[in-house]
């Protein structure tokens, strides 16, 4: 059953107009279920009895329905719902989009934090990784330095034996001397490159923290210049600036003290050094025994040396693999948050495409409302901007239910709302007031529309089909007929 404009009335008023009426109050009844259910709840409300009031005193300068309009709809004896619970489901709604709204917010911020701490451990992980890498080289430098202190034990123990043959020999003295002098111009080279040792080690800093324990590669090539590690790994990496990292913070706290260990035990040997090389200088004038008790103090100095940097290599190895440890579960962790950042930007972009585009959104102002004969009393009573709070699933199942029910595509809904809109308003109350004259004429008193209507809807409510209504108005209609024109 469709609804019908005003050229197809017209023709069928010409063949049967009670009939006609009839038709359309099953129509307007079967589009009013929903409908007819939300008035019952404001009819109750004190505004709405103002409204009527206001209405009934001045019907020609507005173009709400009638009480049998609205009554036509519904079912008069089960209206059972207070404005309390209206007012309450739709604060239930506006609270529900509210919190929508907060929690879209809290997830966009938490998307910008987890991206933060992505980022971080991205430096992190690239710091540790330079960090091994210097750990790796300053491994194979003191290897390096343990060959050069083995090539000086075989040097000493040729000056022994040389000096063992001046004993001997006197006429090898002059040999012996020249073998002597080799040995101290090997100990002043190695005074020298420990020396550049040192300069570079207090000169090389990373945001303003001492790392040349870790940086000992650098010493490769004397002539090379001077570098900065934080200049160098901002260029490389212009988004780090500084260490979130607490734990970083104190790995690179002991390896400054440990640093500075190692720079003290370095100046204690230059300074051992120092004076076996003023010894061994005396004992070649002198040439006399002395020199045995200082090659075996130079001896046992190298064996403690070589100790210590056997225990400390032993503890960075240590620290190595604990840091690749924890570089390991910062990766897995990485990889878990990237994840989850990638549901959450997914979750949001689904969201955003539910919510629409609200620059589309259709807004009555004041002019436009009085264009459809809406004024301002009839504007509060329809509370357009409670639509704006509704969810969709809500909205959906609305226009779904007003296709059912009018029976019209969606395609066809606009145009055919507003034919309705101008049946409801003009056309209906005249057919009405027609049949209710004709009835009063043959009867002595109009047609009780709002008790037959009653009488239909609660038939739909118990049974929940159309078909099945036995409208008592068709039957009134029908004997007001054979009155009008017998067979």
């Amino acid at each position: 059953m469709t609804s019908t404009g005003p050229t197809d009335m017209a023709e069928f008023m010409k063949e049967n107009e009670c009939s006609e009426v009839h038709r359309h109050n099953e129509t307007n009844r079967f589009a009013g279920k929903k409908m007819g259910r939300e008035l019952e709840e404001i009819k109750k409300t004190h505004d709405y009895e103002r409204f009527l009031e206001g209405n009934r005193e001045g019907r020609s300068n507005t173009t709400l329905p009638s009480d049998d309009d609205l009554d036509e709809g519904e079912d008069a004896g089960m209206i059972q719902s207070t404005p309390s619970a209206s007012v309450a489901k739709l604060k239930e709604l506006r609270n529900s989009h509210l919190s929508s709204n907060e929690r879209l917010e809290s997830l966009g911020k938490q998307l910008a934090q987890q991206k933060d701490i992505v980022i971080e451990l991205r430096k992190e992980i690239e710091d540790l990784q330079k960090t091994n890498q210097e750990l790796h080289n300053g491994k194979e430098k003191l290897q390096e330095e343990v060959s050069i202190v083995h090539q000086l034990r075989e040097e000493k123990m040729k000056l022994q034996n040389e000096l063992n043959n001046v004993r001997e020999d006197l006429r090898q003295q002059s040999h012996q001397s020249e073998n002597l002098g080799l040995e101290i111009e090997n100990l002043r080279e190695f005074k020298t490159k420990h020396k550049i040792l040192v300069r570079e080690l207090q000169k090389v800093k990373l945001f303003d923290i001492t790392v040349g324990d870790i940086i000992l590669d650098l010493f490769g090539d004397e002539n090379a210049p001077l570098i900065s590690l934080d200049e160098l790994l901002m260029k490389k990496h212009p988004e780090i600036i500084r260490f979130y990292s607490t734990t970083d913070k104190l790995v690179l706290e002991n390896l400054k003290k440990d640093l500075k260990t190692c720079r003290e035990e370095l100046f204690e040997n230059k300074k051992t050094f120092t004076n076996t090389i003023s010894e061994l200088v005396d004992e070649k004038k002198k040439l006399t025994n002395s020199f045995d008790t200082e090659l075996s103090y130079i001896k046992a100095t190298h064996k403690e040396n070589e100790d210590k940097f056997s225990q400390e290599l032993s503890t960075l190895r240590d620290q190595v693999q604990v840091l690749e440890s924890d570089l390991f579960a910062e990766k897995e962790e990485t990889i878990r948050l990237q994840e989850e950042n990638d549901d959450k930007k997914t979750r949001i972009a689904e969201l955003e495409l539910l919510e629409g585009d609200k620059e589309n959104m259709v807004v009555f102002d004041k002019e436009t409302l009085t264009r459809f004969g809406v004024n301002g009393d009839i504007a509060k009573y329809l509370s357009l901007t409670q639509v704006n709070s509704v969810d969709r699933i809500t909205l959906i199942n609305t226009v779904k239910r007003i296709m059912i029910f009018l029976q019209m595509s969606y395609t066809d809904l606009p145009d055919k709302i507003q034919r309705l809109a101008v049946y409801l308003q003009y056309e209906k109350p005249l057919l009405r007031k027609f049949v209710n004259e004709l009835h009063r004429m043959v009867f002595g008193e109009p047609i009780d529309l709002v008790n037959k209507a009653a009488v239909a809807y609660s038939q739909f409510s118990k049974t929940g089909d159309m078909n099945s209504i036995n409208h008592p108005l068709e039957k009134c209609l029908n004997n007001l007929i054979d009155h009008v024109a017998p067979a």
